[in-house]
């Protein structure tokens, strides 16, 4: 799972230069957003290092993705409008939002199937 949360912060971090680098005239610092949650997920797996740090950093890296999720659910229902023609630089907010979710809710799902799996896999005391 520590591989699984550096990657996906990887790429959460990648977004924001990209998503600056090509919104042309109109670019805006909150093109770095995903980024913020990309380095959070990226510290949460590399303090995941012993079995009682992982649990935590785990705990903490879900916690940041959902509240990524939850950022993100109003870009959800502008994807028809990517779609249409128009200009591109004027869809990079909401396809940069669209991956955002996409991205931590991935994160989120397979993360509590992980947490899911341990669980079944612990011994009953």
């Amino acid at each position: 799972m520590r591989t699984t949360t550096i990657v996906t912060g990887v790429l959460l971090f990648l977004l924001g230069p990209i998503f600056f680098a090509l919104g042309g005239e109109h670019k805006s610092p909150t093109a770095f957003i995903p980024s913020i949650f990309g380095l959070a997920l990226i510290v949460c797996g590399a303090l995941a290092t012993t079995t009682k740090s992982t649990k935590i950093a785990m705990h903490i890296a879900v916690v940041v993705a959902f509240l990524g999720v939850l950022g993100s659910m109003r870009f959800v229902s502008k994807w028809p409008g990517l779609l249409s023609s128009g200009d591109l630089s004027t869809k990079l907010g909401p396809l940069s939002g669209l991956l955002l979710f996409l991205l931590c809710g991935f994160f989120v799902v397979r993360s509590v199937l992980w947490f899911l799996g341990n669980r079944a896999a612990r011994p009953i005391a």
